[in-house]
């Protein structure tokens, strides 16, 4: 079934999005075109019996047709469309990973550390200037990962390593969820878990990120 947009940049005749559901047979014996793209969802054998294949369709269908229709959508009106969805998610997904590790005030850390009574914040600042640790921001105030603290409360080396791997590349939010979150490359565990016990295989994690994709 064709798929022609009624406003904006319209499709030429006969390049509409075109959508059908094909058995692995039907997919092989397809005769692709190469000035064409395709859009494949592998999905498993015995699906029928778990998903309602008319309804899984449906939605696949609906939710390419909505991103052909918001590419109509002026700039400044998609933003407001999507930003609020967008902050809430990222809101949600920070305050997930806040709540799955133990954070520090400045204060908090120098206790643990011994550090100067005098003036409880110096410590941690010094090392989150020289990259030796990060803190992220919650209501005004900076809070460290207790899990990149060694036994004595000083930073971990491969946290130092870690930030100057990625440079600019992740803000401090983004590395405590790239720390707090499934990874592939070490078989599903948090890098944050094996911080102190796999240095090595947690930097080898963070360089196949930021190499992308092998292609063979």
């Amino acid at each position: 079934m064709g798929d022609k947009r009624k406003s904006g940049h319209r499709y030429p005749e006969g390049q509409e999005l075109k959508f059908s559901t094909l058995s692995g047979s039907e997919l092989t014996a397809m005769h692709a075109k190469k000035e064409r793209h395709y859009l494949v969802m592998e999905v498993p054998q015995q699906y029928d019996a778990f998903v309602d294949s008319r309804a899984f369709a449906l939605a696949v269908e609906s939710a390419l047709r909505l991103t052909v229709s918001l590419a109509d959508v002026p700039e400044p009106a998609m933003q407001r469309v999507t930003a609020p969805a967008q902050q809430a998610r990222l809101a949600q997904l920070n305050q997930r990973i806040f709540s799955e590790a133990e954070w520090l005030t400045a204060r908090d850390v120098s206790e643990r550390a011994g550090l100067a009574a005098s003036n409880p914040s110096a410590g941690p600042n010094r090392w989150k200037a020289k990259k030796r640790i990060f803190a992220v921001p919650v209501n005004g105030r900076d809070y460290y990962p207790a899990y990149a603290l060694d036994e004595g409360s000083t930073p971990l080396p491969v946290i130092g390593q870690l930030l100057a791997l990625f440079g600019e590349r992740k803000t401090p939010w983004g590395m405590a969820v790239w720390l707090g979150s499934d990874n592939g490359w070490l078989g599903g565990r948090k890098p944050k878990d094996v911080l102190a016990s796999e240095p090595d295989a947690v930097l080898a994690a963070a360089e196949q990120e930021l190499q992308g994709p092998v292609h063979g």
